[in-house]
């Protein structure tokens, strides 16, 4: 018995575009990472408080032990952008 020939398969959908505001995790080296706490002038502590993060978290990124993702990424391009209020300096 003959075979139907097979239906086209539809084409498929293009890939949903990130999220406004939000980059991908692979530009968030831990070299950037670094560079954004130095250039900002933050402690490693001053920087995790920052994105609400713990220390150790942030630290494991510049380590390129852990990489950001979700909400920590949004938070990164937002410190970035200046758009996160920085702890004020002290003046003696």
């Amino acid at each position: 018995m003959p075979r139907k020939p097979a239906k086209p398969k539809p084409a498929r959908k293009p890939a949903a575009a990130p999220s406004p505001g939000s980059s991908p995790a692979s530009a968030w080296t831990p070299a950037a990472i670094r560079a954004l706490r130095e250039r900002l002038g933050l402690t490693l502590k001053q920087a995790a408080a920052a994105v609400g993060v713990t220390l150790r978290a942030w630290q494991s990124w510049e380590a390129n032990e852990r990489i950001p993702s979700g909400q920590s990424l949004i938070l990164l391009d937002l410190l970035a952008s200046g758009r996160i209020d920085l702890p004020k300096k002290k003046t003696d």
